[in-house]
């Protein structure tokens, strides 16, 4: 056998051919590399080799996909747990084998890779009934995990922190876009003193159109749960949003994102607490998108980026 078809074989996975004309959605950078591979039934697999420091989250990432399959969660595409005589057995439970084998020199996962339609940008805006579809999942997971113990080794967040630190570290590698930013944080303090004591749920934590498998206008599967974790409930709809936004004419009221809300906000999905901070919320998770254009010294990005900040703190 070759080398991947022995890997795969940890699985039950009898490998056919690697699949290079397919492209992969969600993000690249979550993994070390990533292939579609061809069973001999003809099934599509994506198989993923993590970076040493992912194997935990990913584990507890794993367990609870499945926990939410299990609960009858639909747009699931979860781990494939490692035959149960297969790998190191350092992470296995008494449901089997792990979802990350810990071997052949690395740490890996697998799991369905799903055929969908491209999403037509920005076009997809005009779209209400994938903003129905997408407002229907939310609700969904939020109905879902209600009673699901959260693993602690999840992705934490502490949104006031990371803005407080970021903004430090703006000031002495961009002073240019620290003061167009340090403008802006007056309108989140409330936000922030509220922050710890808001409603909590589990959030998948980077909820955008990009990262959905769509089949028309219906979801096929949520992907890329890197950031999932417990967050305040407004969290994701707050981080979708942003996107819509930004990607429009900076407002709220493409057909997409009025039939999100109306599944979501106008349907009671949040408490009125919550609901009262969806646009400091926005804003603050528009910062994380900040930081990553930073990295990346993508500077027509971050003056996008900035405009649209600009546009949201001076319309509260």
């Amino acid at each position: 056998m070759t080398p991947l078809a022995d890997l795969l074989s940890n699985w039950g996975v009898l490998f056919a051919r690697l699949r290079p004309d397919l492209a992969i959605p969600g993000s690249p950078e979550r993994c070390l590399v990533r292939h579609v591979v061809e069973d001999v039934s003809g099934t599509l697999w994506l198989l993923e080799q993590l970076g040493p420091g992912q194997a935990i989250r990913r584990e507890a990432l794993g367990k609870l996909l499945d926990e939410l399959a299990g609960l009858g969660l639909h747009g699931l595409a979860p781990y494939r747990r490692v035959d149960a005589s297969s790998g190191t057995g350092a992470n296995r439970d008494a449901g089997g084998g792990p979802f990350v084998l810990r071997d052949w020199g690395g740490c890996w996962q697998l799991s369905p890779f799903i055929l969908c339609e491209p999403l037509i940008q920005p076009d997809y805006l005009d779209d209400s009934a994938k903003g129905e579809s997408l407002g229907a999942w939310m609700s969904d997971l939020r109905n879902s995990s209600t009673s699901l113990p959260v693993p602690d080794n999840l992705f934490p967040l502490d949104l006031p922190s990371f803005v407080t630190d970021l903004l430090t570290r703006m000031a002495r590698a961009r002073p240019d876009v620290h003061a167009r930013v340090s403008r802006m944080v007056s309108t989140l303090t409330g936000f922030f003193e509220a922050y710890a004591e808001l409603p909590r749920a589990l959030c998948h934590g980077d909820v955008h159109p990009l990262n959905v498998i769509w089949k028309e206008s219906g979801i096929l599967a949520v992907i890329d749960w890197e950031f999932a974790g417990m967050r305040p409930e407004i969290y994701d709809l707050a981080n979708c949003l942003g996107c819509l936004g930004i990607e429009g004419d900076g407002g709220f009221d493409s057909p997409f994102a009025q039939s999100l809300l109306g599944r979501t906000l106008h349907a009671g999905l949040y408490t009125p607490e919550s609901a009262s901070m969806l646009i400091p919320a926005i804003l603050a998770t528009r910062f994380g998108w900040l930081s990553e254009w930073l990295r990346r010294k993508d500077e027509e990005m971050i003056e996008l980026e900035l405009t649209f900040m600009e546009h949201l703190a001076d319309h509260p």
